[in-house]
């Protein structure tokens, strides 16, 4: 058979070797060993074409028809590109034939292996009958030449940046090795080149222009396996694409680029449920930007919901404040707002409401801001599009949501007014503040000024606020990776082969807005750095321009910075909680119920065990309570009851001691007040008949956010025995006692049997007389 095997090339020469060139070339030829280990028998023939070739060449007049050959044929691609006249080549015995497919391999002809191997070992059977199969080993040979060439071709097209075509040699290699269930460690090797070619093909194909089209279906799917493998975007199990949390959590910040909202909902309302504060935190982005682009404020209102089960470990209290905003929410969102440690951010919002009673405007323009800046440009049906708040608020269906929302509120019980940290902003700062109506003389500082139009009520009137302008530019399809030309890397490399993960688009490496890495970083001094290698383009968009009056800085640029080069807060919340610092895998909606963070405990902070010391003799016996002492029900329809009635507070002459009897009943009040101030109805005005400072105001603290985050407790005390009480000054008591209760976790209607307990243990109390009256000062759990 005839096999276009040139001569020339066989012995690694060009046309012009000389004698002595073609005798060492044969020599060090007949030296060379394929890698792999192929049989005798296929390296044999191997060899006998190499003599044969150096035969013809060493031969002058073979050589001589041999070169015109090679001329002719050289000058008819010149005039044809299919010449009739065949390539050079030599005639082998069929049972060479696995000798010369070696030799074709080994020149880099993996496309050529290809096309003559592959007929025969097809179908998961070899065709016997056919001469130059010669022997099992032959057979095994050809089938191995034809999986190495499979596995150059993938190599090839995954670094000129073909990723689905790599992906279809590396599978045809691996198929044909499982159909004849033979050469295991070439198969890991095809597997393993697979898994880690994952990112870069899902990347490839949901960057299709079709977003109905079967690639982008096709690489969603492969996202999806990923995941499932991983046990989510921050799971710590391994889907053999080399990448670390660290590293996905910046492929899945570039991934949200070539995404649709609809999509990311999907996708990262799964990943919430595992449960994942990642996904809990992306997913929340999705709701709030379909939200406001589709006028659907039930999608807002889920996202506010969500994030608040990241509440109090992670900073969120901005992106809460302004989902409050877009519901109307006004006196929530400033409440929320107080709270919130972002200082950059705080500042940005009191510079926009300078001649406002209240922080509203700023507030308003900050969250169009960041609507324009962060949210829009990570969902790639929203690119380029403006935001339009004042279309959304002039809605009658966004008026009517939120009346019917306002409603709803009024018809539950209000937490206690949340005193803000936030100071007036100066009224000499040089920035002009936007035109505002005058508020009213009698106007609460919490209450928001009223517009003339659109009309709303007066509880959700928005400020009126300068206009912005928005500069829409082309958004171009999303490029995939690029990859280097360097040799393909060996199997163990931890990180992504090739192009480094980290060289994604940073639309999704941060909450901030993933701008177009060729326009200016509004929050970079003049002399900042370039921004490194992570930053890749990502679809282009102007960022959203301030009137020239108004302070041009960026409000969350170290908050909300997703970006890889510039981590702030988004990276922060994402990064850590991936990388474990706050903890893999936790259980989002039990997140500030972690009975080892105090203050967001039912019991009191535990401290080491007091040394025994003399003092008055304990009660002999504990009293049995029959009843709980918040008889809040854990049906979730049935209507809330009273809290049992709490006794009125003791009166002690200015010269009485504290007595056990008085102690205990204290601490039976304070029990009463605890289930009633976490439970249902957050009653905490009993609190300060029985707490002094500073444990007072701890326990409203700790109602007021169990309230916020929509969670209660439902106690059932079992007994109170006073071990022992000693004086500690004229006014000063301590007092140690056993409490035995059970506690169920409530987030909304959800028990949470993992945050409930039925525990026995010991609590030091310190009482304090305040005028004639015991009150408890101070309180630690010490077993």
């Amino acid at each position: 058979m005839y096999i276009s095997l040139d001569c020339y090339q066989i012995l690694g020469l060009p046309i012009q070797a000389t004698p002595d060139q073609l005798e060492q070339a044969h020599h060090d030829r007949q030296q060379q060993q394929p890698h792999h280990h192929f049989s005798t028998t296929t390296l044999s023939t191997r060899e006998e074409i190499i003599t044969q070739a150096y035969q013809t060449l060493r031969n002058p007049i073979s050589r001589s028809h041999y070169d015109q050959a090679v001329i002719s044929y050289a000058q008819s691609l010149k005039s044809q590109p299919q010449p009739e006249e065949p390539p050079p080549g030599i005639q082998i015995e069929d049972s060479q034939f696995a000798g010369a497919l070696l030799l074709l391999y080994e020149l880099g002809a993996y496309s050529q292996v290809v096309e003559l191997g592959e007929p025969h070992v097809g179908g998961g059977r070899f065709d016997l009958r056919r001469p130059y199969m010669g022997s099992a080993l032959a057979e095994s040979d050809i089938l191995l030449t034809v999986a190495l060439a499979y596995l150059e071709l993938g190599r090839e097209q995954w670094q000129q940046g073909h990723y689905e075509p790599a992906a279809y040699y590396l599978q045809g290699g691996l198929n044909i090795l499982v159909s004849e269930n033979q050469f295991t460690d070439v198969q890991t090797q095809l597997k393993t080149e697979l898994y880690r070619l994952r990112p870069y093909r899902v990347l490839e194909l949901v960057a299709h222009p079709d977003l109905e089209s079967n690639e982008r279906q096709r690489g969603l799917m492969l996202l999806k396996d990923m995941l499932l493998e991983r046990e989510g975007i921050d799971g710590n199990r391994n889907d053999h694409s080399g990448l670390g949390i660290d590293d996905f959590l910046k492929f899945i910040q570039q991934l949200r680029a070539y995404l649709s909202t609809a999509e990311q909902q999907e996708l990262f309302e799964a990943e919430a449920r595992r449960p994942s504060a990642v996904g809990t935190y992306l997913a929340s982005y999705a709701l709030i930007a379909r939200g406001v682009s589709q006028h659907q404020p039930a999608l807002i209102r889920r996202a506010k919901s969500m994030l608040k089960r990241l509440l109090p470990h992670q900073d969120v209290y901005l992106e809460i404040a302004s989902a409050a905003l877009l519901l109307g929410q006004t006196h929530e969102a400033l409440q929320t707002l107080s709270l919130t440690q972002d200082v950059d951010a705080l500042s940005f919002i009191k510079d926009y409401s300078l001649s406002s009673p209240d922080l509203l405007p700023g507030l308003y323009h900050y969250t169009d801001q960041w609507l324009t800046e962060e949210v829009y440009p990570a969902f790639r049906d929203l690119v380029g599009q403006p935001v339009g708040l004042e279309a959304y608020f002039a809605d009658d269906q966004i008026q009517a949501y939120a009346d019917a929302l306002a409603a709803e509120t009024a018809t539950r019980p209000q937490p206690a007014t949340v005193t803000t940290a936030l100071s007036p902003p100066s009224t000499d700062s040089t920035f002009s503040a936007p035109s505002l109506p005058a508020p009213s003389p009698t106007v609460d500082p919490l209450a928001t000024p009223t517009v003339t139009s659109p009309p709303l009520k007066p509880d959700y009137a928005w400020p009126s606020l300068p206009t912005f302008s928005t500069d829409s530019e082309a958004t171009p399809s999303p490029s995939p990776l690029s990859t280097p030309t360097s040799s393909f890397p060996s199997l163990s490399a931890p990180t992504l082969p090739y192009e480094p993960i980290a060289n994604l688009p940073s639309s999704l490496t941060s909450p901030r807005p993933a701008h177009h890495l060729s326009q200016p970083d509004l929050a970079s001094p003049p002399d900042a750095p370039p921004l490194g290698p992570e930053d890749c383009p990502t679809p282009n968009h102007n960022a959203v321009q301030i009137l020239p009056h108004r302070p041009q800085a960026n409000p969350r640029r170290l908050r909300h910075g997703l970006r890889i080069a510039q981590p702030g807060r988004f990276a922060s919340v994402c990064l850590l909680l991936g990388l474990g610092v706050v903890g893999i895998g936790f259980a989002v909606r039990g997140l500030w119920l972690d009975r080892s963070s105090p203050p967001i405990l039912t019991r009191e902070t535990p401290s080491t065990p007091l040394s025994s010391s003399a003092g008055i003799s304990p009660s002999p016996n504990p009293v049995p309570l029959n009843s709980p002492t918040s008889e809040v029900t854990a049906s979730p329809t049935a209507p809330t009851a009273r809290p049992a009635p709490i006794n009125s507070p003791i009166p002690s002459p200015n010269n009485e001691i504290l007595t056990t009897e008085m102690a205990q009943a204290r601490i039976v009040d304070w029990q009463k007040a605890k289930a009633s101030a976490l439970g249902q109805e957050y009653n905490i005005a009993y609190l300060g008949d029985i707490l002094a400072e500073p444990a007072l105001s701890r326990w409203k603290s700790t109602a007021q956010t169990s309230q916020f985050e929509q969670s209660h407790w439902q106690f059932e005390l079992s007994s109170i025995e006073i071990d022992s009480l000693r004086p500690l000054g004229n006014d000063r008591f301590e007092v140690m006692a056993r409490i035995r209760e059970a506690a169920k976790l409530y987030q909304g209607n959800q028990l949470q049997t993992n945050q409930s307990y039925e525990d026995d243990y010991q609590v030091r109390y310190v009482f304090i007389r305040q005028g004639n009256t015991w009150l408890i000062r101070e309180m630690k759990v010490v077993s």
